[in-house]
Parts: C-alpha cells; structure tokens; sequence
C-alpha cells in the first residue's frame, strides 16, 4: 500500500455541523434535540440508543430527513453508509435503512494487509480489505448518487484514524487520558503497569455484559482497583458468579465502602459517577472524557514535511478514501451526517477548553492520508 499525503483537512469539511455524538443530540442546532425529538416520534426507550439498537436507527432516520428537507433537498430515497465494523456500523446501516424504507448500500472499509484486496458483498453491504477500494464499492452502487441520496459516515476509525492504518492512535488518546485521570485522582500516586494489567483485563468480550463496552465504566473500575479499594481478582469473580450483575448495582455496593473511598480521597469522584449513572448519563466520567478531548486533539497535525511512516505512527489522520469520496458526492447534491459513538465531551470542548482557544474535533484540520488511485 503505497500511501501518501493529500494536504489538510477537516470532518467540517465532509458534514458541516451535522454530527451525532453520544448524546443524541447534533451539533447543527436548527435540529431538534434528543430529548425534544424522543417527544415527538413517541420513543419509549429511556436511555441514549447505541448504533446496535433499533431505535437508533429510528433517530438517525428521523434527523436525515429533517436536514434533506434543510438543505431544500427531495424526501430521501436512497441510503449510503461508510464504516469499519460489521456488527456495529452494519447493525446501524440496516437500523437506519429499515427505519427510512430507502434503498441503501454500505461500505465496510479496513486496511488488511495480509488478506488479498477484495470486496465481498453480503446483501446491500461490500466487505472490504482495502480502504482504496471504495471507488470500486461506490461504481457498483444501484442507485442515483445525487440529491435523493443520503450518506451517513462513521467517524472514528472510518473517516478519522482508518482501521488497520492507524486507528491505534485514536485508542493511545484514549489510554492516555484515562492514566492522567486516574493519575490525577490519586494525586500522582499510580502504578502503570497495574493500570494496563486491570485495563487490558477488563477490557474484553466477556466483560461486556457486565461494562457496557462503556469506557466510563472501565476508567472506574481501573480507578477502583489501581486506588486499593477493591482487588481486582475480587471484581473478576464478583462479575462471573454475578455477584456483580450490572455497573449500576456495583456502584450501590461501593457506596457501602465508602470510608475505603474517603480514606484514598476517591469519594468525590464516586459520587460524581454515581450521581450520573442514576440519571441515565452514558458518561459519567466527566473528568476523564474531557481529558481525552485534549489528547486526540494533540493527534491531530497540519505539518505536510514529514514522512509518512511518522505520521502513520503519532498522528490521527484523515482518510483520504472517504474525504475524498464523501467531498465528491457532497458537490452531487448528497447531504452527509456523521455519527460517532464518542461522547461529545470527547469531541467538542466546555467553556474553559474554548476559552484556552480549542476548537472541536471537526473544525480541527488535519492531515489527510490515503492512497491514490
């Protein structure tokens, strides 16, 4: 794979303000909100829906045809969607696109290497072992790729930091911010290895029904652990007996500890937790996503003169397939939506972070990596 750098740019640049983060509700403030919006098309579901549930899709089908009827485009007829993971971004493409009633098609892009370049077709979705090879998905398509179309592109790991090229990078933000909370919460006190021995633990398939795949919950339960309040064999075998059936009821059993958490100075920041999960919060663990906004902020780079082999080791770059595929269909009437499974603190700065003069992650430049065809 020969890649190369192609300038600079931004998700902006693809979507404008239409992005859907966690929380549901999207940047482009001429959209309803998620609470306003679960209102209106009568949603029952209590919490915020991930790209797995069926409801997502009614959402995400919902806030489409409001910006096409935005834009003074026609009712949308056809579906495009750009991703990197087949249950995740395919589980939302065939959410959204059974929610709409629309023609569709999906590309589920990863660099490879040691798989021969090919694209697989399964139903309306193309499987492929090269990001380069969305020109070919996008020449196969069945339907007219102009205003009556709609694309919606994953952003982390699809048009950020391209899976199997440097969506490692994305994760060392990620582990970065997470040390520097914990760190910060013991008052310098951490044993790194303990961390990435509790973290890479937890951080597996079989934990999951108990964490949510949710990276709040890993961060204090890491937090927990690496602060001698409860070891970590102990929150293992809790879990498998199910002892400690769900997060929710495990933060009820720390609030019986809490003279532990006060010895260790970790009270404040369980309650913090706490406070957050009982209303419903997905992130609870404010101080540990705001430090992970920095940390892909400081991913990011505009300098062009360096090798591409450094840049694809420190830097989260755009992918210049999709930049360039998504600007293409932009310029034939195609409106696109981004969404993102980060939570939006990861994404877009508070008041203070404003003030220190940053930007969000979508109105960032960075480079744009990829191969030419």
């Amino acid at each position: 794979m020969a890649l190369t750098i192609m300038g600079t740019g931004s998700i902006f640049d693809l979507c404008e303000d239409r992005i859907i983060y966690r929380s549901l509700d999207p940047l482009d403030l001429r959209l309803p909100r998620f609470k306003e919006l679960k209102t209106q098309i009568s949603l029952t579901s209590g919490s915020h829906p991930r790209k797995s549930d069926p409801e997502y899709g009614v959402i995400c089908a919902t806030y489409i045809r409001r910006m096409a009827e935005l834009q003074g485009n026609p009712e949308p007829e056809n579906l495009l969607y750009f991703g990197d993971t087949l249950f995740n971004d395919g589980s939302a493409f065939n959410n959204i696109l059974s929610a709409g009633e629309w023609n569709g098609a999906a590309f589920i892009g990863s660099d490879l290497p040691g798989k021969k370049p090919e694209l697989i077709f399964n139903d309306r979705i193309g499987a492929a072992s090269r990001w380069n090879m969305l020109e070919s998905f996008l020449g196969q398509v069945a339907f007219p790729l102009d205003s009556r179309t709609v694309l919606v592109v994953d952003l982390d790991k699809t048009a950020l930091g391209a899976r199997g090229r440097n969506d490692s990078i994305i994760n060392e933000a990620r582990i970065e911010a997470m040390q520097q909370t914990i760190q910060s919460a013991l008052h310098g006190e951490m044993d790194e290895s303990l961390f990435r021995t509790v973290y890479d633990t937890l951080n597996q398939i079989e934990f999951h029904p108990f964490t949510g795949d949710n990276q709040d919950y890993l961060a204090y339960l890491c937090l927990i652990v690496i602060g001698s309040v409860l070891d970590l064999q102990i929150l293992i075998d809790g879990i498998h007996s199910g002892h400690f059936s769900t997060f929710p009821g495990f933060l009820e059993t720390m609030q019986q500890k809490r003279p532990s958490l006060a010895a260790r100075g970790l009270e404040n920041v369980h309650d913090t937790v706490w406070q957050a999960v009982r209303q419903g919060d997905p992130t609870p663990f404010k101080a540990f996503r705001k430090a992970e906004f920095v940390a892909t902020l400081n991913r990011f780079t505009t300098n062009q003169n360096q090798p591409v082999e450094e840049v694809l080791k420190k830097y989260i770059t755009l992918t210049g397939e999709v930049y360039q595929a998504s600007r293409k269909l932009q310029q034939q009437g195609v409106v696109v939506l981004g969404i993102s499974d980060k939570p939006d603190l990861s994404s877009v700065p508070d008041e203070k972070q404003i003030q220190s003069g940053l930007m969000p992650i979508h109105k960032a430049q960075t480079l744009i990596l990829g191969e030419e065809n």
